[in-house]
């Protein structure tokens, strides 16, 4: 298990397809800024704050 925040160098990763964060503890999630090839984001069963969330849920990708 996880806990703090996932590093900030993911939401910059412009190759990244699949990102499983799933069943951690992260509070946070960087501001994904090249989400283009990102097809699928799961972040489920973490304790993220809402701001992170918020952050990202125009994303194609995003699922919680």
């Amino acid at each position: 298990m996880f806990k703090g925040s996932s590093p900030e160098s993911i939401g910059r990763a412009a190759r990244l397809r699949v990102l499983r964060l799933e069943r951690n503890a992260f509070e946070r999630l960087p501001v994904f800024l090249a989400p283009q090839r990102l097809d699928t984001m799961c972040v489920d069963s973490n304790r993220l704050e809402f701001g992170s969330l918020e952050a990202n849920i125009g994303h194609r990708c995003f699922a919680m």
